[in-house]
């Protein structure tokens, strides 16, 4: 094993291949949010909660302030870390299973900003909450689903 540094980040790829297990969906909800998340998974868990809160705050920010599109090429570019990182840390994942986790934690990120904003705003009685809830919770059902062969050390397969 090499002992690199992953893109700016202060982990070796020794120490994220020694422990390559990705957060847990709870792990990526508390993290995006912006709670300490001391995740099991060690050093690569870490990293990939911290894209995670980056593209949370990218998100959150100020719609009235910048348009959507002025945050998608920042998007991108902590997507294509993540995508990196991800390969990096694990090599036995086809590419398309990379994207996809990337592209969930993104989806996750939002629909959890959407979600707390919703909430401040309509309360938690209100119906959309309720269903943004739901899909919110869709999400990290799918996050778990994409990313438990990645600690197998498997390519991801769908449910039937």
């Amino acid at each position: 094993m090499t002992k690199t540094r992953i893109a700016g980040m202060h982990a070796t790829r020794t120490d994220i291949e020694a422990g390559a297990v990705l957060p847990t969906s709870l792990e990526l909800l508390r993290a995006v949010r912006g709670h300490s998340v001391d995740a099991a998974g060690g050093p690569l868990a870490r990293l990939v909660s911290s894209y995670a809160l980056r593209l949370a705050e990218l998100h959150a920010t100020d719609i009235s302030k910048m348009a959507y599109t002025d945050i998608r090429p920042s998007c991108d570019n902590i997507l294509d870390r993540l995508e990196t990182l991800l390969t990096a840390a694990l090599p036995h994942l086809p590419a398309e299973d990379i994207r996809a986790i990337g592209r969930t934690i993104e989806r996750i990120a939002r629909a959890s900003v959407e979600l707390h904003r919703a909430l401040r705003h309509l309360g938690g009685a209100d119906d959309r909450v309720r269903l943004m809830c739901r899909q919110t919770a869709a999400l990290a059902d799918h996050y778990t689903d994409l990313t438990r062969p990645a600690a197998l050390r498997q390519p991801w397969l769908p449910r039937a």
